[in-house]
């Protein structure tokens, strides 16, 4: 049995734990031909050995200043391995980037994120087949500074141009950025990068099991580190995992901190909306879903979505948890959705409207963008003004995609992604953990559907549960 069972209806399940933790590879590049030193990352390699280490991963001395084809070489190797014995495995990669998710190794030569992707896809790499292949990129995404959230309220802007978001094709990939697309990394001196030196604080406190639970905590502290360091910095990650993956025994951790759950507890849940042309079975569907968790739902045209968003961005939402919004179209190039007969909006446009710097209300709220449409990437928005920095602006978002374009149609009952996402967003009595949920839509997207299962892009700081 290749991935864990599901333990209860409701759960996802937990991947095989097998013989060895497995592989950790780390490569960073402080010296690149042509731009400057970054000084500080050998800090950030180090963190890590320490964490991979105390996981009881078996890693090697970090890999400096490696050339392309040697760093490619080495990356065969790494796949090429017989994992049979292995629970997982996991890179590092430390370097300059810039944005579609190009890095440079160390002679200067570009190459891009899905050429490493692509390396450990289960026919390039079988014996990894259904584990978990963890990649952690630290790289600049692009030359924006994140002016944080500020205070004062300004139009959007919908000037810079869309640029894509390089996700794994296939089930069993969790890829991890230091920052968002588009985005600048900031490496401090010589005591490296805030987010691998709060990942190496939270592995080695034991405080939490799960990796998305990691993931989640060491955003929010690097995030919060950053702001106050007047450097505003949210890291990112994109999950294909299709069950939980435990970095420890649940046996062997603490109670997680408090502040790792975003406060539910306003008079309003919030808004629910819908955009589709049509309402089929899966609006239906919908619907249901949002009035069961206490959202106010809204179903609008999809040639409605700006509107709708300026609209909702000018109103007061002081009193609401967080935002819903699913959007069910086909798309024409990358995150270019088709909104009416030869007429498109970019799905980046729409999330820069939620930004803390256009909608201050929703600062620091959960935003939730579902989008049912062939899958084709997405990036996180431009610098806004400057002001205090409390949060990062693009923190607080989570967005999922059904990625296949024949999901884009309707089967009489509606899709298969929505029919298995409604069934699973229901009240529970212990709480509904947002994350799980979609961990288990994609474990059963994978069985009926194979290697190719939707995606989730994570900015968030903190857990969504509804109680």
């Amino acid at each position: 049995m290749e991935e864990g069972s599901v333990v209860q209806p409701n759960q996802p399940g937990v991947y095989r734990k097998y013989r060895d933790v497995g592989k950790f590879a780390i490569f960073y590049h402080q010296n690149v031909e042509g731009l400057p030193s970054l000084n500080g990352v050998k800090v950030d390699a180090e963190n890590l050995q320490k964490a991979a280490r105390s996981l009881r991963f078996d890693v090697n001395d970090p890999c400096r200043d490696m050339e392309k084809e040697e760093l490619f070489e080495r990356l065969d190797h790494y796949a090429k391995m017989d994992h049979t014995n292995s629970s997982c495995f996991a890179v590092a990669i430390i370097t300059h980037g810039g944005v579609n998710d190009i890095m440079v190794a160390s002679d200067g030569i570009e190459y891009e994120l899905h050429q490493v992707l692509d390396k450990f896809r289960a026919k390039n790499s079988p014996t990894l087949k259904g584990k978990p292949k963890i990649f952690f990129i630290n790289t600049c995404r692009g030359e924006i500074n994140d002016p944080g959230a500020p205070k004062t309220f300004g139009g959007a802007s919908f000037e810079s141009k869309t640029k894509t978001l390089t996700v794994p094709v296939e089930k069993d990939f969790l890829v991890v950025h230091t920052t968002c697309p588009e985005y600048k990394a900031t490496v401090w001196g010589k005591n490296g990068s805030p987010f691998i030196k709060h990942l190496n604080t939270v592995v080695q406190n034991k405080e939490l099991h799960d990796i998305i639970d990691v993931l989640t905590l060491v955003s929010n502290n690097a995030s919060k580190e950053s702001c106050d360091k007047n450097k505003p910095q949210m890291p990112s990650f994109t999950s294909q995992l299709t069950a939980s993956f435990h970095l420890r025994d649940p046996s062997d951790t603490r109670q997680p901190r408090v502040e790792q759950f975003y406060l539910m507890e306003n008079p309003n849940r919030g808004y629910f909306y819908i955009f589709c042309n049509e309402r089929d079975d899966d609006v239906v569907k919908l619907e249901e879903s949002g009035e069961n968790l206490g959202f106010v739902v809204r179903h609008h045209g999809l040639n409605e979505m700006m509107d709708t968003g300026m609209q909702y961005v000018n109103k007061k939402h002081a009193d609401h948890d967080c935002l819903v919004c699913v959007i069910k179209t086909c798309s024409k190039d990358h995150d270019e959705l088709y909104v009416g007969e030869n007429q498109t909006h970019y799905l980046k446009h729409f999330i820069e409207l939620f930004h803390a710097n256009q909608c201050p209300a929703m600062h620091g709220k959960p935003k939730i963008f579902i989008v049912q449409a062939p899958f084709n990437g997405v990036t996180m928005g431009t610098g806004g003004t400057n002001a205090t920095h409390t949060i990062p602006e693009t923190a607080d978002t989570v967005i999922v995609y059904s990625t296949s374009p024949e999901e884009s149609r309707s089967y009489g009952n509606g899709t298969m992604f929505i029919e298995e996402l409604c069934q699973n967003l229901q009240p529970s009595p212990t709480g509904l953990d947002l994350f799980e949920v979609f961990t288990l839509v994609t474990e059963r997207m994978s069985k009926l559907r194979g290697l190719h299962v939707p995606s989730v892009t994570s900015q968030l700081r903190q857990k969504v549960v509804f109680k």
